[in-house]
């Protein structure tokens, strides 16, 4: 745990930079690692956008993901794996899915982000398998198995049909 990077917060609107999160980030990617990821409960804003879930960059191999929006329990967990979900998929080149409802669908409220499942659709799957070397049935079976230990059972449900 530390605080945000200096020099990221905007005082104007009291929220922090995401881009120079991600730039901070990028200086501290440890070798052989092949992402590194920050979570906040700090507001967070990119660019032109007033306001941001997450932001994920590719050449970097860096995300930051803010929890200040996503509510309380019991809804933050999903909230939050659906955001990581969706920004690692863009770390690693996934642009926003259109095609299926899908983690990498994009998202403008909290309410079309619960609209959506947590994992990845079949093509962005095949997309990250296939960099990570993995293999499909493992990788669903220990991802439901994942989702029912967290009482995400409608989640497992869904992954396995």
């Amino acid at each position: 745990p530390r605080p945000c990077p200096a020099g990221t917060l905007a005082a104007r609107v009291t929220q922090h930079d995401a881009g120079r999160i991600l730039d901070a980030l990028a200086e501290e990617v440890p070798e052989g690692c092949i992402a590194c990821v920050g979570f906040t409960d700090e507001d967070l804003f990119a660019g032109k956008l007033n306001f941001v879930f997450g932001v994920g960059s590719p050449t970097a191999r860096v995300g930051v993901y803010s929890v200040f929006r996503l509510g309380a329990e019991p809804a933050i967990l999903r909230r939050t794996l659906r955001l990581m979900n969706h920004e690692v998929g863009h770390i690693f080149g996934v642009a926003h899915c259109i095609f299926w409802s899908c983690a990498m669908n994009g998202s403008n409220s909290l309410a079309e982000s619960d609209r959506r499942p947590v994992h990845w659709c079949p093509l962005d799957e095949d997309k990250l398998l296939w960099y990570f070397g993995a293999e499909r049935s493992e990788w669903r079976r220990r991802l439901a198995a994942f989702y029912r230990t967290q009482g995400m059972g409608g989640d497992a449900e869904s992954l396995e049909r």
